[in-house]
């Protein structure tokens, strides 16, 4: 992993990211990296996630550089709705889509909707998947569009979790060193 003067912050989705996450292989490899710390991955309420990752953000001298994944995604855009903070940028992988006919009524992915649809105030990547259960293709695009963010298709990855078996993501960390190459073209 290349040495970077910003801050990345981790935040997963609904029941955190387990072993087998590219989240926790970065972690594992690069002692800096930090994850959000929510009171209960699988409950809660959506300003009682929003305040976990805003004090996270908040906590940083540095910029922080996000990488998210699933409602991890959706939860930072309720955060920019609503919070400013010194964000250089997001990975926005697999943003779980909460108003999807999946997400059962009363769940904590319920709580999630609807989802923000304007523009950031930081560079972001969408990241999606081609066969993605829980986001289609064209709701990424969506996604992408209304929030300013460049959309990257990566295949078929399905969720683009721990299912996935990526390991360390080396090509997701190469998307995280894109961030830069947005931020110099803005």
């Amino acid at each position: 992993m290349t040495a970077r003067a910003e801050r990345i912050l981790l935040v997963p989705g609904a029941g955190n990211s387990g072993p087998d996450h590219w989240h926790t292989h970065w972690q594992a490899t690069d002692r800096t990296i930090q994850r959000v710390k929510q009171a209960d991955w699988n409950d809660g309420t959506r300003a009682q996630w929003i305040e976990a990752l805003d004090r996270d953000v908040r906590a940083s001298s540095a910029s922080v550089v996000l990488a998210a994944h699933s409602m991890g995604a959706v939860l930072v855009a309720h955060w920019a709705a609503a919070h400013r903070g010194p964000i250089a940028g997001a990975l926005l992988v697999a943003p779980a889509d909460v108003e999807g006919n999946w997400a059962g009524e009363g769940s904590l992915y319920r709580r999630f909707a609807p989802i923000p649809m304007m523009r950031l105030p930081f560079a972001s990547i969408v990241v999606a998947s081609t066969n993605d259960p829980y986001l289609s293709i064209s709701r990424a695009q969506e996604l992408a569009k209304a929030w300013g963010s460049r959309l990257h298709v990566v295949g078929a990855l399905g969720h683009v979790g721990s299912d996935a078996k990526l390991g360390n993501w080396e090509p997701g960390l190469k998307l995280l060193d894109g961030l830069r190459e947005i931020r110099a073209g803005d």
